[in-house]
């Protein structure tokens, strides 16, 4: 049997078209032309129309083979070269600083051909916005330290925390009044009378009245100056050789009222011993406990007082309420060396250096050598 011309050459491109045929890309119509399907396999300006190869046998098959396979390469190589190209212009590199940005106000940022590049810069101020940070850069890194309290801010004073208050401390309130009174912390309340507002220098010769001004004192003690009777100070209370805060005045602590009771941060009389520390109450005052300073025995619920210190007596004692600060076998005593006394402070004559924390009334007394105020609205004790 003769096989036609047709049929042979519809035989060759079966063989030649291989795995493009499988690929879909070619479509055999009924007088054996073949239908280009897929634009990369088209041949130059043929915009995917049909190809014919009656005419062209095997020969003419192999041709549009070969166009349409350089047709591919084309298309792919053009493909590839657009790639490269985003690559070093793109997501990959930079053209200018502003692509470099870090998010980091530290470093200086540059593209330096198409690479970005940070420098760490110390002399940057990194704003946070707060007005009671100081803003620095160090190494690279943002600092924000808190501002000293007292600074001036928008709204008040820096607290020393890095927030702006109203006031903080004995900051940012007007003379005889204060941001620091115990039970009235965060606003400017009244200094009590005949405390001193050293920070609105009102002292010496004048004093705080207890309603927000300042007044001439005269010569009558101020609180915390040494006194012999009540008249010796400006408020009319001198309580074991002290001028102290009057009852329903702000407080810190016992010692600090003449009734030697601070109740809720404010000076109170007592009822009972059940209102003392001492567990002593005489008359509305309570009798002070070993280790507060006393002018006589009526001061101290021991009723000793030596050396102008209410002294432990009747039980075991404390280093405290030992006039030489020794208490050895539970009874007070005198030192020999600085190994007897309490932090090893200095041994003097018999008796040591008063440690940190111990009542005070003269530096002299204390192993630092300072006698001040613990805080505001308070004794003093050895710093």
């Amino acid at each position: 049997m003769r096989l036609s011309s047709t049929v042979l050459a519809c035989a060759a491109w079966l063989t030649l078209a291989g795995s493009m045929w499988a690929a879909g890309c070619y479509r055999l119509s009924s007088d054996c032309e073949v239908d280009v399907t897929c634009p990369s396999y088209a041949t130059a300006g043929s915009g995917g129309a049909h190809t014919t190869s009656a005419s062209g046998g095997t020969g003419g098959a192999t041709s549009s083979a070969s166009a349409s396979s350089a047709s591919s390469a084309s298309s792919a190589s053009s493909a590839g070269g657009a790639s490269a190209s985003s690559a070093s212009s793109g997501a990959g590199g930079c053209t200018t600083a502003d692509d470099c940005n870090d998010m980091n106000p530290c470093t200086k940022d540059a593209c330096d051909a198409g690479k970005c590049t940070h420098t760490n810069d110390d002399t940057a101020v990194p704003d946070d916005k707060n007005a009671c940070t100081k803003d620095t850069c160090l190494g690279g890194t943002q600092h924000h330290d808190p501002d000293a309290v007292g600074t001036v801010c928008p709204t008040g004073v820096c607290d020393g925390a890095g927030a702006c208050v109203v006031c903080a401390g004995a900051f940012g309130c007007v003379a005889c009044k204060s941001c620091a009174v115990p039970g009235k912390l965060g606003t400017c309340s009244d200094i009590p009378r005949s405390v001193d507002d050293l920070v609105m220098h009102c002292s010496l010769q004048v004093t705080c009245d207890g309603g927000g001004s300042c007044v001439a004192a005269g010569n009558a003690g101020h609180f915390g100056d040494a006194c012999a009777q009540d008249s010796g100070c400006f408020n009319g209370t001198c309580r074991a050789g002290s001028c102290k805060l009057q009852s329903g005045d702000a407080c810190a602590e016992d010692a600090a009222c003449g009734s030697a009771r601070c109740f809720s941060n404010a000076c109170a009389p007592c009822a009972t011993g059940i209102d003392c520390a001492s567990g002593a109450c005489n008359a509305g005052t309570c009798r002070f406990p070993g280790g507060f300073l006393c002018a006589g025995g009526a001061d101290c619920a021991s009723t000793l007082c030596i050396s102008g210190v209410c002294t432990d007596s009747g039980g075991p004692c404390t280093t405290a309420g030992c006039p030489a600060h020794v208490c050895k076998n539970g009874q007070c005593s005198t030192c020999s060396t600085s190994a007897d006394c309490p932090l090893s402070t200095p041994c003097v004559s018999g008796i040591c250096k008063a440690p940190p924390g111990a009542y005070c009334s003269l530096g002299a007394s204390c192993a630092s050598s300072i006698c001040a105020p613990a805080a505001f609205l308070s004794m003093r004790k050895c710093q």
